[in-house]
């Protein structure tokens, strides 16, 4: 779909959409504001690529002549004729024709009904031609209400685990990767499920053993960690990274994008979703659509572990990729028509913008030993690096919007 024409006149809108149907072009109008004047305007749009040339030339002509009185289009017979004129049974009641209200021209502008019909008939288009969407959604709250069930059933079952070990079956085998001592430290509190790790007098001298020797296993837990404390954590390069995908689970590469920690974690990135990936599944199609997620996925996924480790899962670093190729696709192709405003584009940056800002300075007091503020916990570097990859794809033309 691709804007032809901006009219201040609505009879005008009316008359050059009623042009264009003669000629069997769709179109459609949409009221709109001037963002310049902060005038009601009316935008006629155009469904079918192949015929922007036709209704550019069609607009030229009618410039010339705006106030030209344009009939509807008529309505083709079929070969064998008109219908016959069914007679009113006797004794039944004819219901009086409804009149039409005049527009501005004084006269009954039937040229009004089939306008409203194209609009709504796009609008139930666009709203069924996102199964994709719709799906994730779906899937990512059975994954978070199961996951839920999940930590309800764990802590009545091994309540040593929920107060030291909170991660459940499903997190297990959904993060980016698995630590050796994560296996080691859950299989230890689900064997001994009644100890307590602040009294450690009560132990036992295996007991003891054990819980040493999974303590000082080094894993990786991000660059982040290492720089704060080079001293100390220089002995995570040492540590297996990438263990669960080197051994062939490489679902690992985006499925923390599923996972969501509490109910507005996962509420607010559903509604980003909702709101941005319909816009693009119904202009470049479902195939395209899930390609493009998949890549911005596993980048920010892959970034994200570098910088903090495994500890990390949400939608929002796809959403973010998605908000930076809708916004390139807005100022590069206008005519796409993604209907998103530049200023809901603009809150999302400046919140990953702001929590980078943030972070980076809470990184400095902390080398400063100034004050210590985790902000880290919020997987900005995901946001910052689907950002940077939908930005790059949106340049990308197998990802442009696909011909009606």
């Amino acid at each position: 779909m691709r804007l032809v024409a901006s009219f201040e006149n609505e009879k005008h809108a009316l008359a050059f959409h009623s042009l264009l149907s003669k000629d069997k072009i769709e179109s459609n109008i949409e009221q709109a504001v001037d963002p310049k004047t902060r005038a009601p305007c009316f935008l006629v749009w155009v469904f079918n690529e192949d015929d922007i040339d036709r209704s550019l030339q069609r607009l030229e002509e009618f410039k010339k002549n705006p106030d030209i009185e344009v009939a509807p289009p008529p309505i083709e017979e079929s070969p064998q004729g008109p219908p016959p004129i069914q007679e009113p049974k006797q004794g039944s009641e004819q219901k009086p024709r409804e009149e039409v209200p005049p527009g501005p021209s004084g006269e009954n502008e039937q040229i009004k009904g089939p306008i409203r019909v194209k609009a709504g008939a796009y609008y139930f288009r666009m709203r069924m031609n996102t199964p994709v969407t719709r799906w994730i959604v779906i899937l990512c709250a059975v994954l978070f209400f199961w996951n839920a069930y999940q930590k309800i059933n764990q802590a009545k079952t091994f309540p040593s685990l929920k107060k030291y070990f909170s991660l459940t079956t499903l997190d297990l085998a959904l993060m980016y990767d698995v630590p050796k001592a994560f296996e080691e430290f859950r299989e230890f509190f689900m064997s001994h499920p009644e100890i307590d790790l602040e009294s450690p007098d009560s132990w036992s001298a295996e007991e003891n053993a054990q819980l040493n020797k999974i303590e000082k296993a080094p894993f990786y837990r991000g660059l982040y960690d290492i720089a704060l404390n080079y001293k100390e954590n220089k002995s995570q390069f040492k540590a297996e990274m990438f263990r669960k995908i080197r051994e062939g689970q490489v679902w690992r590469l985006i499925t923390p994008c599923v996972l969501h920690g509490d109910f507005l974690h996962i509420l607010f990135n559903m509604l980003w979703l909702w709101l941005l990936g319909r816009q693009v599944e119904q202009r470049i199609r479902k195939t395209r659509f899930i390609i493009l997620m998949l890549i911005i996925g596993i980048v920010s996924n892959t970034f994200q572990y570098l910088m903090s480790g495994s500890f990390f899962l949400g939608y929002s670093g796809i959403v973010s990729g998605l908000g930076g190729f809708i916004w390139l696709r807005q100022k590069n192709a206008p005519w796409e028509g993604y209907n998103i405003p530049r200023a809901t584009l603009v809150f999302l940056f400046i919140f990953i913008f702001a929590m980078l800002a943030l972070q980076v300075l809470s990184f400095a007091l902390a080398v400063l030993n100034i004050a210590q503020f985790n902000l880290f916990r919020i997987a900005n570097t995901a946001h910052v690096a689907g950002l940077v990859t939908g930005l790059v794809f949106a340049k990308i033309p197998y990802f442009y919007k696909v011909k009606s």
